[in-house]
């Protein structure tokens, strides 16, 4: 199983290499990071935050590059909610502001109010930040 596991590290190693400009691990303070990957102008971005008395929440989000500005958007707080995000790379710091969260149609049948947990992050922790490329 060793040898299986290396021999697939191995292979996807040699393959997988965006090395784009703005690559990179970016801590968004407060407990959450964010990892972008860019291809060409495609920036996929998978977000780690850490959320009291649930756990970790994992959001995985995708948008295009227009210079170095993106709009990302895709699914957060286990599918429940929509969200948007736009980042302006400068250097090694990234400028965010968090646009929205909206309820997924997964998320309106488990009763999830996205307005309520947008508006609960905006509290805690802003709606706009620094995030610094740490990796």
């Amino acid at each position: 199983m060793r040898y299986a596991t290396a021999l697939l590290f191995a292979l996807f190693a040699h393959t997988a290499k965006a090395a784009g400009q703005y690559d990179g691990v970016y801590d968004m303070g407060s407990q959450s990071y964010v990892s972008i990957h860019q291809n060409g102008s495609t920036i996929l971005a998978a977000a780690f935050s850490t959320i009291p008395s649930t756990g970790v929440s994992i959001s995985f989000i995708n948008g295009q590059l227009f210079g170095n500005t993106v709009t990302l958007s895709g699914e957060t707080a286990y599918l429940a909610c929509n969200a948007s995000l736009t980042v302006s790379f400068n250097g090694a710091t990234a400028n965010f502001t968090r646009n929205f969260y909206s309820n997924t149609p997964a998320g309106t049948a488990q009763g999830f109010n996205c307005s309520n947990l947008f508006q609960t992050v905006i509290n805690a922790v802003g709606r706009s930040g620094v995030a610094t490329c740490v990796f």
